[in-house]
């Protein structure tokens, strides 16, 4: 994802300079790298990070946040068979 953040910049500075600068920030961020040595404390990162990509794109074509508030039971319950059935070495593909 940092990869294609890093090609994308260019031209989404083009359209949306200030997202642009924010990304940027965000994959050379200290706390994102510090990040990378807990596999927790990334997937945090990373959820609040699309969260807020959702809430921008989400308030560019008027679909309201609480519209997202539908999905707070699905995740739960996505969290809670996560949490029962994987490890975290699975989830991040680690032997």
């Amino acid at each position: 994802m940092i990869s294609t953040l890093k090609n994308l910049h260019p031209t989404l500075q083009i359209f949306d300079s200030e997202l642009a600068d924010r990304l940027n920030n965000y994959a050379l961020g200290t706390d994102r790298i510090a990040a990378m040595s807990n596999p927790r404390d990334l997937v945090k990162s990373q959820i609040r990070f699309l969260r807020e990509l959702v809430r921008e794109e989400s308030s560019i074509i008027g679909l309201p946040e609480e519209e997202f508030t539908a999905f707070r039971g699905a995740k739960e319950q996505l969290c809670k068979f996560i949490r029962t059935n994987l490890t975290m070495a699975e989830i991040f593909g680690q032997p």
